[in-house]
């Protein structure tokens, strides 16, 4: 009996709590973009690929450019 009660408490738990962990998909591009583009951070270069079940969701290349410094001699 109290095997059965332990089995059917884990089961309702993991019932209730697999909606808390699960990932949120809404705005991925938006959080992606702004966490490159943060102005708290170093430059970024580089490419961001995202991919689900082997299909791209999100790709984005991004190379800082600095400003060439012309000297004379």
């Amino acid at each position: 009996m109290k095997t059965l009660l332990k089995i059917l408490t884990l089961g309702l738990i993991c019932l209730i709590c697999q909606p808390i962990f699960a990932q949120k998909n809404a705005k991925l591009k938006h959080d992606f973009e702004k966490i490159i583009r943060s102005k708290h951070s170093f430059p970024f270069n580089g490419v961001v690929i995202v991919s689900k079940n082997g299909k791209t969701m999100y790709e984005k290349v991004h190379f800082w450019y600095y400003p060439c410094r012309k000297f004379v001699s």
